[in-house]
């Protein structure tokens, strides 16, 4: 739509005056949500749909729309009725009347799993950045690897909408800092700087040069002074498409709720308009309409976003055909990559396990790397953001270079220290399709990027991530690197995957699991000390979250180990029996949640329920053990920095502690065991 016609813009007017309308209706009838934003940033968003947005409102998941993430999350009644208004068929006027309402498809923030249309879960400010860096790194990765023969074949932009909270989070910046390192020029940030948020003015909490601070990290900066002004919206996006080498950010400077009560007041942030004060906004705009009403002038406007979306899905599919003729095979990768349905190389696994000598001490982290060098080998379809320490999780694809922009078909993203912005890029990445996105720390910085990991969860974001030194075995490193409670908290986490092999053939299941999942994210905790690793013959129920790892004829009690902690539990095992003459299970639980879906007859044969002595062994907080164990042994205080065995040994954490401990408790218990001799 040409907007320097005077026609145009009225007909544009009309379509962003109905989609504030429709937004500030569902605010209201809702009597919760955010309408000051619906009224600085409609204007915005209105153009940005009208001329630019590429997406088939028919074809949601048409895989090479331009995807667009409203970061702002707390804007979602304006993106709900901007979809409406542009006609996406996931959504009716209906779906506006229940906003915020139990089970509908318009939530408080935009969700993702929920509301088809929505590429992105946006709520935590600062998040919605990290993701579109991912996404735009998945667009110029997947359009290296499969736009050979045809140019376009991927070929989409990134919008990512935000506010002045995005703006002051930190997660933002790290976000920026790495669009701008790889020169993400088809990711462009639209930024609603009105001046207001929730407590106060924007200048009471930072003095910020905008223009010196964006331009400073390399952004391609836009100041539009007049954010309503259409055709200034129209021109500055423009400008933005047009940048060969830089992310764009443009600054609309709004009025925050507009012509409302509360404009230009931070109360207009989250107080909803009464049922007088909107009829009042609308009497001021001249709006005589019943609410919940949208044009039909408005549905014959939006047309051409329509048409725009078809022509360019049908593109896709023309070029998808084309695909077909020229190369077959990466027609085939490519559309097993939009169904995140990947290949793996498994062939070369048990080549790994006989180059390892099963007698000597090993950690899982280098486990870990090994597995998954050999199971990525060659596939392009699994990027890895390194926040500066692969060298230590060993978590890299070893026969890969990193991503550059003029390398963008190579698949390790190094993102210096940055674990809060490695997992919202990978997140974005999953969230984009056509690519499974890993990375790494350690387990006791999980809870700098555990915000991400949540938003994964929410979303059912199949994303990989490893944790590293996962216990005091860290030694010397001291408290503030010896994770104690993080294995509790991130089981706490709902759709989430928690795995702690303990040797090599739980290595591989974990990866193998982790890497087929299309619905939750995947953690995989490794250690880095080096132990013995034990190995069980009964591999059958390996992948079932819990296993018979040894057992005796005769069951009495069962130890429940993870980890580098079977070793401890095997060695407990040896030292009890060489002083009493009873029957002892090892269970070994490498995934608590995989377990918890197994049926009720497998739970019984893995924890017969006449046996009601039950110990777990785990270097960490004894916190979510409870639920299966009836005594667990694990450390619920910060560790000490010393040697390894000197922290297991004043920590009591030893197997000839843990074995007295056990018969002291036994011996307590004398109706089901005769009194014991306390021998140790």
């Amino acid at each position: 739509m040409n907007l320097n016609d005077k026609e145009n813009l009225e007909k544009i007017t009309l379509v962003a005056t109905n989609v504030k309308t429709l937004a500030l209706d569902s605010i209201t009838n809702a009597n919760s949500g955010h309408p000051g934003i619906v009224l600085s940033a409609a204007n915005i968003l209105t153009v940005l749909f009208q001329n630019h947005l590429r997406i088939d409102p028919n074809n949601l998941n048409m895989f090479n729309r331009d995807r667009f993430v409203m970061a702002a999350g707390h804007g979602s009644a304006l993106l709900y009725s901007l979809m409406v208004c542009y006609g996406y068929s996931s959504l009716s006027v209906n779906d506006l009347r229940k906003f915020r309402q139990l089970i509908s498809l318009t939530p408080g923030h935009p969700e993702s799993h929920l509301t088809d249309g929505v590429d992105y879960s946006t709520g935590p400010l600062g998040q919605g950045s990290a993701a579109s860096v991912g996404m735009a790194i998945a667009e110029s990765h997947l359009a290296k690897l499969f736009n050979q023969d045809i140019s376009n074949l991927i070929d989409h932009y990134t919008y990512c909408f935000i506010s002045d909270g995005c703006f002051e989070e930190g997660g933002n910046y790290e976000a920026l800092s790495i669009a701008t390192k790889y020169q993400l020029n088809k990711l462009i940030f639209l930024y609603d700087s009105n001046h207001m948020q929730l407590d106060g003015t924007v200048i009471s909490n930072t003095i910020t040069n905008t223009k010196q601070y964006f331009e400073s990290l390399g952004l391609n900066y836009i100041y539009v002074e007049n954010g309503d002004d259409f055709k200034a919206i129209d021109d500055a996006i423009n400008l933005a498409k047009a940048s060969i080498d830089k992310p764009s950010i443009i600054e609309f400077n709004t009025i925050l709720g507009k012509g409302s009560v509360y404009e230009n007041t931070n109360k207009s942030h989250g107080t909803v308009l009464s049922n007088e004060q909107l009829l009042s906004y609308k009497n001021k705009i001249e709006w005589k309409f019943p609410e919940f009403t949208l044009l039909q002038s408005v549905i014959q406007i939006t047309q051409e976003f329509k048409e725009r979306g078809k022509a360019w899905s049908d593109e896709f599919n023309k070029n998808l055909n084309l695909l077909y003729k020229k190369d077959p095979y990466t027609f085939e990768t490519l559309n097993k990559n939009i169904l995140m349905d990947f290949n793996f190389n498994y062939d070369n696994l048990k080549e790994i396990i006989n180059l390892l000598n099963l007698k000597q001490d090993h950690s899982t982290r280098e486990l870990s790397g090994l597995v998954l060098q050999t199971v990525l080998q060659d596939n392009p379809s699994f990027m890895i953001t390194n926040p500066d320490l692969s060298s230590s999780t060993k978590i890299k694809k070893a026969k890969d270079g990193n991503y550059e922009k003029w390398h963008e078909e190579f698949c390790n993203i190094q993102v210096g220290v940055r674990e809060f912005v490695a997992m919202g890029i990978i997140n974005g990445m999953v969230a984009h399709k056509g690519l499974k996105g890993i990375t790494s720390a350690f387990l006791c910085f999980s809870d700098y990027n555990k915000a991400a990991l949540r938003v994964a969860s929410i979303s059912h974001l199949p994303t990989i991530t490893f944790y590293s030194h996962d216990s005091i075995g860290v030694g010397e490193d001291g408290p503030t690197h010896q994770p104690i409670e993080q294995i509790a908290s991130l089981r706490l986490i709902p759709n989430t995957n928690v795995f702690r092999p303990c040797n090599i053939d739980e290595m591989i299941s974990a990866i193998k699991l982790a890497t087929i999942e299309k619905n939750k994210p995947s953690v995989i905790i490794t250690s880095r000390q080096e132990f013995k690793n034990y190995y069980s013959e009964n591999l059958n129920d390996i992948d079932k979250g819990a296993y018979v790892f040894e057992d005796d004829a005769k069951i009495q009690i069962i130890l429940i180990a993870t980890g580098s902690e079977i070793t401890t539990a095997m060695e407990v095992k040896k030292i009890i029996q060489e002083q009493v003459d009873i029957g002892i299970r090892i269970v070994s639980m490498p995934c608590c949640e995989i377990f918890d879906e197994q049926d009720e007859n497998y739970k019984a044969k893995i924890f017969p329920i006449n046996k009601k002595y039950i110990f777990s062994i785990e270097l960490g907080s004894t916190m979510t053990w409870y639920k299966y164990a009836d005594h667990a042994f694990g450390i619920d205080e910060f560790g000490l920095s010393a040697k390894a065995d000197d922290l297991y040994k004043h920590f009591n954490f030893t197997s000839f502690n843990i074995a007295k401990k056990i018969i002291k408790i036994l011996n307590k218990i004398v109706s089901d065991f005769a009194k014991l001799k306390e021998t140790l």
